[in-house]
Parts: structure tokens; sequence; C-alpha cells
């Protein structure tokens, strides 16, 4: 008696589960119309300085356009100069096609993403075929590990 009561309990909580999980996403997914007819809202905005105009726009530390672009292109520099090797040339390069292998490591070397995997870049259009780092260095008749 006592497994069949906790078997149909056990099956109640499961179906009160299901339907919650359904009605949370259904509510979620029709928000804006359900605080519309409910009359509410769900984003409040609280002024936080004496001046309400401040609330409304981002201040940036850049007094000019020309002051961005300087320091995006420092930052870029930067990080390339953190990001990159430079290794001694010793006869390695360039490759011999047919008798040099290489490894390519990571997931976007292999599979490279332009874009986000998003729109024209994820699909070729009729007649094209989509190139990665793999088929361009298979093309000149490099191998793989």
């Amino acid at each position: 008696m006592k497994k069949g009561l906790m078997r149909g309990l056990a099956g109640i909580m499961a179906a009160f589960c299901a339907i919650f999980f359904v009605a949370a996403t259904y509510a979620h997914e029709r928000a804006a119309f359900i605080n519309t007819r409910l009359g509410t809202t769900s984003v409040e905005l609280v002024e936080t300085s004496d001046n309400p105009e401040d609330s409304y726009r981002w201040k940036s530390e850049f007094t000019s356009l020309s002051d961005l672009y300087a320091e995006k292109t420092a930052l870029a520099a930067q990080i390339s100069a953190e990001g990159s090797v430079l290794l001694k040339n010793n006869g390695a390069l360039p490759l011999t096609p047919g008798s040099e292998t290489v490894t390519l490591w990571g997931h976007n070397s292999i599979f490279t993403s332009l874009g986000g995997m998003i729109g024209s870049s994820a699909i070729a259009a009729e007649g094209q075929e989509t190139a990665n780092f793999m088929s361009a260095l298979a093309s000149h008749g490099l191998m793989f590990n």
C-alpha cells in the first residue's frame, strides 16, 4: 500500500513539474502580452543621480572619435603582440608539399566561424564551396597528422 502511495505521489509530482515548466516557458515567451493585459511591467528605471539625463546616456572616456580609433589601434597592436609567436626559421619554412605533415589544433582551425555561423557565413551560395584552413592547406598539397 505504501509503495502504491509513493508511486502515485511521484506520478503527480512529475505531472506537476511538467505542467509548471510548460507554463513557465509560455509565460516567459509572452511576458510583454501578459504585462500589457495586467497593466504591469517587468522593467523599472531607478534613478541613481540628481541629474536624470545621466541615466539615459553612456559617457565615453574618449573626447573624440580620433582618440577612440587611436586607442583601438593601440589595443589591437598590444593584443597582436601578446598573441603572436615568431619562430626562428631553420629551413623549415616554406613547407614542401607532399613531404611535410601539419597538425591543426583547435576546432576553429578546421571549422572556421565567420560572423558567428549565421547568415551567409554558414551556408555557401549555390555553386560555391565554403573554404576553411584545412581545405586551403590540402589544396596546396600538404598532408595532416
